[in-house]
């Protein structure tokens, strides 16, 4: 994995995510697919106090595409009131957060976040977070 974020994989995203996040006292919990747990189910569910309890998210490198089961689960969650993002890193360090549906949350450049130490990085996480969830709650 570059210590810069480029050529991360979707998986060395998500834990570089996941530690930053860590580090300001959020609760990461992954999830991986299993025949007991079955498909569908988003790649982490992330609290934390600022987000006014949790979020579920499913992970995407570039454009790959959302799963049927994947968008089902992340509908059945909004529904019932729970924030259910997409949150896609691109190669060129940027981010862009979507609803299930792939409408358009956010965009957020992680050039100089990758740069930050592990605090202040989580801190501007969180804040993406927030912003894509009060954009998410105006799709209700």
């Amino acid at each position: 994995m570059s210590s810069k974020g480029r050529g991360w994989s979707e998986s060395d995203f998500t834990q570089w995510m996941c530690k930053k996040l860590e580090r300001v006292n959020a609760k990461t919990v992954a999830f991986v697919g299993s025949k007991m747990q079955g498909t569908g189910i988003p790649d982490r569910y992330i609290c934390h106090r600022h987000l006014g309890g949790g979020l579920w998210a499913e992970m995407k490198k570039d454009d790959r595409r959302v799963s049927d089961p994947q968008r089902r689960f992340l509908n059945g969650v909004f529904e019932r009131g729970d924030t259910a993002l997409v949150i896609r890193y691109r190669a060129d360090q940027t981010v862009k957060v979507e609803h299930f549906d792939g409408t358009e949350l956010g965009w957020h450049d992680l050039r100089s976040v990758v740069i930050m130490d592990d605090v202040t990085a989580g801190h501007y996480i969180v804040n993406m977070l927030i912003d894509a969830k009060m954009r998410q709650e105006k799709l209700r």
